[in-house]
Order: C-alpha cells, then sequence, then structure tokens
C-alpha cells in the first residue's frame, strides 16, 4: 500500500501515465484540437531554421505562381482556355523553381563548401536532404497539376466549336489544330516525358509504396527498396532536364523574354554553373 503511494523511481518512470493521457487526448475534441494547433508552434520554437526557410520557399513559389499566372489571367487566350490557363502556367514556373532547386541539397561538395560558410548559422544545411525530399515532393504535386489543367485548354484549344475564340487567341495562325495535331506536337511529347520521367523518379524513392507494410515483404517491395535501382531511377532526371528545355514554345509571344527566347535555359543551366 505504501508502495502504491508512493511508487519507487522505477514504477515512478513508466509510461502508463502518459499513455493514458495520450488516450485521452486523442478521444478529446479540444485535446487534439490543442494538439494539432501547437505542434506548428513547436516546430518553430525547435527548429526556427527550417521554419524560416520553409516561409522563404512558400513566399518565392507563391511569388513564381502569380507572376506567371497573372500574364495569362485576362485576353483572348484565357477567354478561349479558361481559368486552367493562368493555373496551368502557374503551377509550371513553380516547378522550373523546384527544379532549380533539387539538386543544390544534394551535392555533396557544394554543400561541404556552405556549411563552412556563415550561412551555416541562417540556413539548415545539415537538413539538406528533407529539403531534397520536400522540394521533390512540391515539384511532383505541381507537374500533375500543371498537366491536368492543360489536359483542358488541349481539349478547348482543339474544339472546333471554339474556333472563333481560336484565331481571336492566334490571329497569324490560319488553320486550328486538331486534337491529334496537339498531342502528338513537340509541346505535349515533352511534356509527357517530363512527367513519366518525373513520376518514376518520386515513386520509386518515395516511402509508399515501397515500404508499406503490405509491400516491404513481396518480391516486387524488395526489387523497389534496392538501391541501385532508386540511384538508376534518379538518372532519368538528365532526361527530364533535357525534355524541359524544349517544352516551352518560343515560338509564340507570351512564350518569350525580352531577348526573344523561353526562359526555361536559365533554370536549366543553373545546373553548369
Amino acid at each position: 500500500e505504501a508502495a502504491s503511494q508512493h511508487p519507487d523511481l522505477f514504477v515512478g518512470l513508466t509510461l502508463a501515465g502518459l499513455s493514458a493521457e495520450s488516450r485521452k487526448r486523442r478521444l478529446s475534441m479540444w485535446g487534439w484540437t490543442y494538439y494539432t494547433l501547437q505542434r506548428p508552434f513547436q516546430t518553430v520554437i525547435n527548429n526556427p531554421q527550417r521554419a524560416l526557410w520553409i516561409v522563404v520557399l512558400t513566399a518565392g513559389l507563391l511569388a513564381m505562381f502569380y507572376w506567371r499566372s497573372s500574364m495569362y489571367l485576362t485576353g483572348p487566350k484565357c477567354e478561349l482556355m479558361g481559368w486552367t490557363l493562368p493555373l496551368a502556367k502557374g503551377c509550371g514556373q513553380m516547378v522550373k523553381l523546384t527544379t532549380t532547386l533539387i539538386l543544390l541539397p544534394v551535392s555533396r561538395t557544394t554543400m561541404t563548401w556552405l556549411r563552412e560558410t556563415p550561412l551555416r548559422r541562417i540556413v539548415p544545411f545539415d537538413d539538406a536532404m528533407q529539403f531534397h525530399i520536400l522540394l521533390g515532393t512540391l515539384g511532383f504535386v505541381f507537374a500533375w497539376v500543371h498537366t491536368i489543367a492543360h489536359i483542358n485548354d488541349i481539349y478547348r484549344w482543339g474544339d472546333p466549336r471554339s474556333s472563333e475564340l481560336y484565331h481571336a487567341a492566334f490571329p497569324k495562325v490560319q488553320k486550328q489544330p486538331s486534337y491529334f495535331e496537339l498531342c502528338t506536337s513537340l509541346v505535349a511529347v515533352t511534356g509527357t516525358i517530363q512527367l513519366v520521367t518525373y513520376s518514376l523518379v518520386f515513386v520509386t524513392a518515395s516511402n509508399w509504396p515501397r515500404r508499406a507494410p503490405w509491400m516491404v515483404n513481396t518480391s516486387l517491395g524488395k526489387h523497389l527498396n534496392n538501391f541501385t535501382l532508386i540511384w538508376r531511377v534518379h538518372l532519368l532526371t538528365v532526361v527530364y532536364l533535357a525534355s524541359l528545355l524544349f517544352h516551352p514554345m518560343p515560338h509564340i509571344p507570351d512564350e518569350q523574354n525580352e531577348w526573344g527566347h523561353s526562359d526555361v535555359w536559365v533554370w536549366v543551366g543553373e545546373y553548369h554553373l
């Protein structure tokens, strides 16, 4: 009885009370709400550098999206294709930004040099791999949204019923292209190559499904968890970058910059600096 009133050190360090409190928290709506809301604040307090750079990355992505999509919010092209055109353009610009940054965290020589600079007090270089995974996930989501939005654009672009809107959007083009011509164009082919290669790289490197409980012990799961496979599939990034160079349409005025070329070379050229 005395022991139950005054438990010794071993009994006091058990997790029985913590487990009970955890169960209460999961059963209580207010407890679950408090636990959910306080987690971001705990992350900021415990990892201020990581929180700062997530804010910077989010601001950069939103700026890229707004800058690019605002060019297509009005005008004959938006009337032809609808709101999915600025959505696709904005997501495409965010893909360019994530593509520019994604290889930096896994560049060992560059990261080793950066860790020796005063920037290490501001930038969490030790979280480089987590940053790489975050960028890969964001790029994967943006790429699929970009593609799905463009599917609607292609449908409206080749719709014979929108002939007047098409000629208003592209006055210098005499013939409206068919769906077959649009789907077999250089833009569509390179876009498909990019989406397939990016998806293969992302899926083979993701914890799901290759580390899912129902997959790990299967022959396919063992094959997917092979690091050699992940590394070889990651080499498809070269194909992705090459197709990215030919994906835009520089012959269309809206796809040109002040030098008369697409801006993709700026983003891809970062890897050769």
